[in-house]
């Protein structure tokens, strides 16, 4: 059950939580109650995405542990349930960041049964998830306005990420009935979309540090890294890559999420 919640996938929702926090100027338990649910509810919403994508993952990811039968539907609907609501449970003193994590579920809902299989409708759920993260930790502290940078580049980040994703999935998205932007436009025009959007992150990622917002290490970080890893995806998805490719480069992308967090902590 645990791979289902994709663990990974929880600590970087967790992480990007407290550095929200982090880089709107505070720390507190609070945060980590906020850290806490925001990564429980990750988890749940990774768990429902295998359930409803078990005819997609049966064609693109039959490793994955429903299709192949390592777990059923039914436990994964509970444990997405479970998770859901430790999530909310956890959040529910927090106040009006409750109302955030509430939203959160409605929508990670809301994409696994609709949004997903809607071209970009899906793509822009998953960004405004990766951004509200940000969002969710400033707001636990009361400074949700020190968090609105952070947020608009993660916004941008898992947008092309989720494009490339799409374009990986194609063939089997396309069988299983979704519409994804890759299935009705054509995996290039994804592809091109990812590039593109990859390219404007990497522009506008050290404009920060050039209005006065962070300090030297966050420049540094992301000159020397994320611009870098950024600018080769974007390159290598103009040469209609493989999917084994498109793998491999999601994976990098994910590298360079860590490191960018790494960026905004020490260059706070």
């Amino acid at each position: 059950m645990l791979e289902l919640a994709r663990p990974l996938n929880m600590a970087i929702g967790f992480a990007a939580v407290v550095v929200g926090a982090f880089v709107a100027g505070s720390l507190g338990p609070e945060v980590l109650r906020a850290a806490i649910s925001a990564s429980l509810i990750l988890g749940g919403g990774n768990s429902l995405n295998d359930l409803c994508d078990l005819e997609e993952d049966r064609r693109n990811r039959p490793e994955r542990p429903i299709p192949s039968g390592r777990t059923s539907p039914a436990v994964a609907g509970i444990w997405a349930g479970v998770l859901f609501a430790s999530g909310l449970l956890v959040a529910f003193p927090l106040g009006r960041p409750f109302l955030v994590a509430l939203s959160a579920v409605g929508l990670l809902v809301l994409y696994d049964i609709l949004l997903k299989r809607l071209p970009l409708a899906g793509n822009l759920a998953v960004a405004l998830l990766g951004g509200a993260a940000f969002l969710y930790g400033g707001m636990a502290v009361g400074r949700t306005e020190g968090a609105l940078v952070p947020a608009a580049l993660a916004f941008l980040f898992h947008l092309g990420r989720e494009l490339i994703k799409d374009a990986e999935d194609v063939d089997g998205d396309g069988e299983a009935g979704a519409r994804t932007l890759a299935v009705v436009r054509g995996r290039g025009s994804s592809l091109r979309w990812a590039s593109t959007t990859l390219l404007l992150t990497a522009l506008l990622a050290p404009l920060p540090f050039f209005l006065g917002m962070y300090r030297w290490p966050y420049v540094v970080l992301v000159l020397s890294g994320v611009d870098p890893v950024l600018a080769y995806v974007a390159r290598v998805l103009l040469g209609n890559p493989d999917r084994r490719t498109l793998g491999r480069l999601s994976s990098i992308l994910k590298a360079a999420m860590l490191l960018g967090l790494a960026a905004l902590a020490l260059g706070r």
